[in-house]
């Protein structure tokens, strides 16, 4: 057991000592707090003080941005991107009219947009253009631009707007190929449904293996209207008139086939006849027989004849006038060799409800024009082509003049 005196003198020489650890540590600690306590101060100074250099101005819907240094404060200002009332974001536009709406060009550098149904549409710029099948290739020869079937222009009744505008400068500006159908259909009620116009070489070519190359068909008007030449490698048919100013056949000479053209001109007349001809020889009784086709009759009336004898003087006449195919005629002399002609208006359902007019008075629009003004010592502007196509007489002469610059 510790003695009294031990005891006290134990407490004596420790107190001191606890009392120099407290003190250094109550010491470090209220440095502590008062370094933090400062720190804070600091901070919340720097704070206050920049806050108090934020400044600027803007304009209501505009999302600001910082615009730069001035002196030593932060600036804003408004930036290319706006929010309406309605949520709308805009980019280079104040009044977006949907959720976004982009005033400009879009350039995307990882090279799409993707959908919500999970298809990607990417630009053109990568080596192909692909959502679904609206749209394909990369506009190579390789790799041509295809577009969804059917395609459909539209534009606003009365907008004179043109649908679609091709140009190059040289080669074909439209190539339309069909396996099993039509190439190229233009239908239009009121104007041309196909133009193709040309400086110096073909508007339209169309090539057809097994059916037409060309169909064109018109309720009124011109179903087909070509100003210059139309050339036409087979067969044509034209379900109505042909109206012209003249006509020819044109072949290779007989002659000189490889040098030279041979023309003859069609025989012109009045009426819609037919002209039939032959040589017959009378028999010992001065008498020849001549025989039509069966459907003559049919297609013929207002029979006239010509005849003419061969190789001895005689005189020859029609005993029997055509009737039931057949015609009579007969020579002062046996033996006599006969040419002869018949003549005959036609009379089918078609020439009976389609007569061609001899004389006509020339239409309200048409009056004081010509048909072939040159020939009347007149410009080519008092055409009959200027008053019913005036601007695609002025586009071909404007295409010829500068043809001719060239």
């Amino acid at each position: 057991m510790m003695k009294p005196g031990l005891k006290f003198m134990s407490i004596a020489l420790i107190l001191p000592l606890l009392m120099a650890v407290l003190g250094e540590a109550v010491s470090a600690q209220t440095t502590t707090n008062s370094s933090h306590r400062s720190a804070a101060r600091q901070h919340d100074g720097a704070s206050a003080e920049t806050k108090s250099q934020v400044s600027g101005g803007g304009t209501l819907g505009a999302l600001p941005k910082w615009v730069g240094i001035k002196n030593t404060s932060f600036e804003l200002g408004d930036s290319i991107i706006s929010e309406s009332a309605a949520g709308n974001i805009g980019i280079g536009t104040a009044t977006p009219s949907s959720k976004l709406t982009v005033q400009g060009l879009i350039e995307t550098t990882l090279g799409g947009v993707k959908f919500p149904d999970g298809t990607l549409q990417t630009t053109a710029g990568l080596a192909a253009l692909i959502h679904d099948t609206t749209l394909k290739g990369n506009g190579s020869s390789g790799s041509p631009i295809g577009v969804a079937l059917p395609l459909v222009l539209s534009a606003p009744i009365g907008g004179g707007e043109r649908l679609l505008t091709v140009k190059t400068n040289g080669g074909v500006a439209i190539r339309a190929e069909n396996q099993l159908g039509t190439g190229l259909e233009a239908i239009s009620n009121s104007s041309p449904g196909v133009r193709a116009t040309s400086s110096s070489s073909t508007g339209i070519t169309a090539i057809s293996v097994s059916s037409d190359a060309v169909l064109a068909i018109a309720g009124s008007g011109k179903a087909l209207f070509a100003l210059g030449v139309a050339q036409f490698i087979g067969d044509v048919q034209v379900f109505g008139n042909v109206s012209k100013f003249g006509g020819s056949f044109k072949i290779d000479h007989p002659l000189d086939p490889e040098n030279k053209y041979l023309y003859h001109s069609f025989v012109e007349s009045p009426d819609m006849m037919n002209i039939y001809n032959g040589n017959v020889t009378t028999d010992g009784n001065g008498e020849a027989i001549v025989t039509l086709p069966e459907w003559f009759e049919a297609l013929n009336r207002d029979y006239r004849y010509q005849l003419t004898v061969i190789g001895q003087p005689a005189q020859a006449y029609i005993a029997t006038e055509i009737k039931n195919g057949r015609f009579v005629i007969n020579t002062n002399a046996p033996n006599v060799k006969v040419s002869w002609q018949v003549t005959g208006v036609r009379q089918d359902t078609w020439a009976t409800n389609n007569r061609i007019p001899v004389e006509q008075e020339k239409p309200a629009l048409e009056r004081g024009t010509y048909l072939y003004p040159k020939g009347h010592g007149q410009p080519d502007e008092k055409s009959v082509g200027w008053a019913l196509n005036p601007e695609q007489m002025k586009q071909r002469n404007e295409l010829m003049e500068k043809t001719k610059k060239q």
